[in-house]
């Protein structure tokens, strides 16, 4: 039997040799380094990157946020250089600019896929992707469409080649001057605008001069049709011209590795973000609402941080059949 006294000297120098072990360890917890949220400057990047600060806190992350790190390229650069943890990008830019790759994919899922793939590579995990996508979107007054019978970009090519040959197209000036803009439209479908009936303006104009009459066709990115806009067909790109591109988190794979916890977050708001709820935030900022309080206003309506449980990755927006654009 060991005599008490030797127990109790035991148990001291135990104590001596694990405490600055066990102090080591909590030490380590409490100076992990936060979750830093990298935003861009447009309003998109500034409204979801709010959204996505406040649901990690919510959540019990330690997180910061780096903004006005400029445009998409910059916000990757920022990924790339440490200098942020957590972005906001779209599966189909990243494919083109980030990837290198020249090769349009219309399927959202495949792409997703090949993306996910190639940049876990780089160091980068891509979270499910939202519903929400950038895809350039043809869209038409709903009126017209009904009266007109058309549906699809091919029935809007065989209008124009027998009965409306002179339809004015507006556009952007990046989609211009895409592999997707109005050249390809008439190599692919033979829907050939005059070239004075082409015309350039911001996103915001050609959807207004639907209105007006001044565009009969716009042709767009989907991100850029305002939530309140109802009366507009959005055309079945039956040919699949126009590439994917959706919304998602990327994420530095090491922080997922070190807390996979972060993962049922971010798939759970990916999936609330549809083409309608994203073009409704990017609206109230835009009309002058403060970032944070749109973020916490959808937070009271969204459930994203109570109970997160792990999604299947949804399905982007349906473009295989013409519907109006509605919210």
């Amino acid at each position: 039997m060991i005599p008490r006294a030797r127990v109790c000297l035991l148990l001291v120098l135990l104590a001596a040799t694990l405490g600055p072990l066990l102090q080591g360890c909590r030490s380590a917890s409490q100076a992990q380094a936060p979750i830093v949220v990298g935003i861009g400057n447009s309003t998109e990047q500034t409204v979801l990157g709010e959204i996505t600060l406040l649901v990690l806190q919510r959540a019990g992350f330690r997180a910061t946020a780096r903004r006005g790190l400029g445009d998409a390229w910059s916000v990757r650069r920022a990924l790339e250089g440490g200098r942020a943890d957590l972005v906001w990008d779209y599966t189909g830019r990243a494919w083109d600019e980030a990837l290198g790759h020249d090769q349009p994919i219309a399927d959202a899922a495949d792409l997703y896929r090949r993306v996910r793939d190639q940049d876990a590579l780089n160091g980068f995990s891509w979270v499910d992707y939202a519903p929400a996508e950038s895809r350039w979107a043809m869209v038409v007054p709903e009126s017209w469409a009904a009266q007109a019978r058309v549906r699809s970009l091919s029935d809007l090519a065989y209008h124009m080649q027998n009965l409306s040959p002179d339809l004015v197209l507006c556009t952007t000036a990046e989609v211009a001057a895409s592999r997707y803009g109005p050249a390809a439209l008439a190599g692919v479908y033979r829907a050939q605008f005059k070239t004075p009936n082409v015309r350039q303006m911001t996103a915001l104009e050609a959807i207004t001069g639907l209105s007006d009459g001044s565009c009969h066709c716009a042709l767009v990115p989907a991100n850029d049709i305002p939530a309140t806009v109802l009366d507009l067909r959005r055309l079945w790109d039956d040919k699949d011209l126009m590439p994917a591109s959706n919304l998602a988190p990327v994420v530095r794979s090491f922080v997922l590795h070190n807390d996979p916890s972060l993962t049922p977050y971010l798939r759970r708001l990916a999936a609330a973000l549809d083409q309608g709820r994203l073009a409704q935030l990017v609206a109230e900022v835009n009309n002058g609402k403060n970032p944070a309080r749109v973020a916490r206003q959808f937070m009271r309506s969204v459930d994203v941080v109570s109970t997160p449980t792990p999604t299947l990755t949804p399905s982007p927006t349906p473009t295989r059949t013409a519907t109006p654009v509605s919210q």
